[in-house]
């Protein structure tokens, strides 16, 4: 199941986020000596936190019989616009596209 994210889940998703970037981390060779800023090293309950409360991100879970075992956030910048979605048969997932003007 899919939803918001509540206050209370946020320990539980820094984990989830953390977990599932430092696959990526083991991969290359990333450390927190390395590669400090990598999202496996700097997702933190504070940095959640922010985004939540002071950035008032949307914020989603997905959620299975043994928790939370997924997380998206968006962060929409000035003057972006949302295009549309797409869904290819060689992702596991739906593909968000957004347009931004650039310039003048």
């Amino acid at each position: 199941m899919i939803r918001k994210v509540l206050k209370n889940d946020l320990d539980e998703c820094v984990k989830v986020i953390r977990s599932s970037f430092q696959t990526v981390a083991d991969e290359f060779g990333f450390t927190e000596d390395n590669a400090p800023r990598f999202t496996a090293f700097a997702t933190t309950l504070e940095r959640l936190l922010y985004h939540y409360e002071q950035e008032k991100r949307p914020m989603f879970v997905y959620q299975n019989d043994d928790g939370i075992v997924g997380y998206y956030s968006l962060w929409k910048q000035n003057g972006a616009e949302h295009t549309g979605t797409e869904k290819y048969d060689f992702f596991p997932f739906t593909c968000g596209y957004m347009r931004m003007k650039i310039g003048g």
